[in-house]
């Protein structure tokens, strides 16, 4: 394993962010399933998933990262099946909605008979006694990181779609109102760790867009209210569903919203439109900053130093240098690790080009 990089003592300009999930070494595959088998004890698999979490910051170390994620590994010990977990779009919430009570897993088979997909299923009143394991998982990465360190859980929105029938708007609302005081715990008890950086991930915002927006505005200001921590709101592009699915997906109808939400970063995904309705980001308050996806999280191309720097230009037109920040559009999970590490490796390259444009412009 690569030596441990200094810690940085001033934050510099275009910091550069992972957003949360991380492929892990190919051996944790192996540790995952012989867990899911019952062949492992719970103590070794235990280690084997902070060993993995220390492999993956290290990753973001070397590749150079300002704020780096845990991977979101440290929830897959409690997600059931944690294999399939690691495949499917929502995995990593599994495993924290197995931490809940009131919901239950049910996996579904598809036509030959073999298992495909699964969800969670609400059978009582929600709650979390225990909370969702963040804070123990922040607690745990911070110690072994020698940069700060950002949580990402999931936010209310995609919880609840993830949980009821998104065409219910009832059973959608109720969702939301027993989900508040769960996360509001786990907000709390990640402040009370000391966390610096926490983001919400609402890959299902889009949704609620033309929905009643500034009802679900007021609800999440309320949520997050004095948090003392430095809250970043990421927002999916992919998942942003059109009325019709003809239409190309866009983020102009949330753009309006966004100014009004208590958020102190907004991460948007850019590199997988094309870095197209940049131009959008003019209208995004001044105290905020922005973190653009310049590295494509959903291909195995791995973008060349250049053309992240061309981005990075781009974005410049529209963002003060004082507001942005770099990141991968999205997770990395869904990448084999090596290209997630050449990615990680060209973003920061690209980032530290533009530096260099910028303090040469600046003397």
């Amino acid at each position: 394993m690569p030596p441990r990089p200094s810690r940085t003592a001033q934050q510099k300009m275009l910091p550069v962010t992972g957003i949360g999930s991380y492929p892990p070494p190919s051996w944790f595959r192996q540790a995952l399933i012989a867990h899911s088998h019952d062949a492992i004890p719970s103590d070794e698999f235990a280690e084997a998933v902070e060993d993995a979490v220390q492999a993956v910051i290290r990753d973001q170390e070397v590749a150079g990262l300002d704020l780096v994620t845990d991977g979101e590994l440290g929830r897959l010990r409690h997600a059931p099946e944690p294999v399939r977990a690691m495949q499917e779009t929502l995995g990593f919430i599994w495993g924290l909605l197995a931490r809940m009570k009131g919901v239950v897993y049910e996996s579904s088979s598809n036509k030959s008979g073999g298992k495909s997909g699964g969800r969670y299923r609400i059978v009582g009143p929600l709650s979390a006694p225990e909370g969702l394991g963040t804070a123990q998982e922040f607690a745990f990465a911070s110690r072994i990181a020698n940069r700060p360190v950002k949580c990402a859980l999931p936010g209310p929105f995609s919880l609840a779609m993830t949980l009821a029938d998104p065409t219910d708007s009832t059973a959608l609302n109720d969702t939301l109102g027993e989900l508040k005081p769960i996360l509001r715990q786990e907000l709390e008890s990640l402040a009370a760790q000391g966390a610096q950086d926490v983001q919400l991930d609402e890959p299902s915002l889009g949704a609620f867009v033309g929905v009643n927006p500034q009802r679900w505005v007021a609800y999440f200001n309320d949520l997050v209210a004095g948090l003392p921590y430095r809250l970043h709101l990421h927002i999916c592009f992919r998942n942003l569903q059109a009325v019709n699915r003809a239409v190309p997906r866009t983020y102009r109808p949330l753009i309006p919203y966004l100014n009004d939400l208590q958020v102190h970063v907004i991460h948007l995904e850019y590199s997988l439109n094309d870095m197209r309705e940049l131009a959008l980001l003019d209208d995004i308050g001044y105290d905020k900053h922005v973190a653009i996806g310049v590295v494509d999280a959903h291909q195995l191309e791995v973008e060349s130093a250049q053309t992240v720097a061309e981005r990075i230009r781009a974005c410049l037109k529209h963002v003060d240098v004082r507001r942005l920040r770099l990141a991968p559009d999205c997770g990395l999970s869904a990448l084999p690790r090596p290209v997630a590490r050449a990615k990680l490796e060209a973003l920061c390259q690209g980032a530290d080009i533009v530096r260099k444009e910028l303090s040469r412009g600046m003397r």
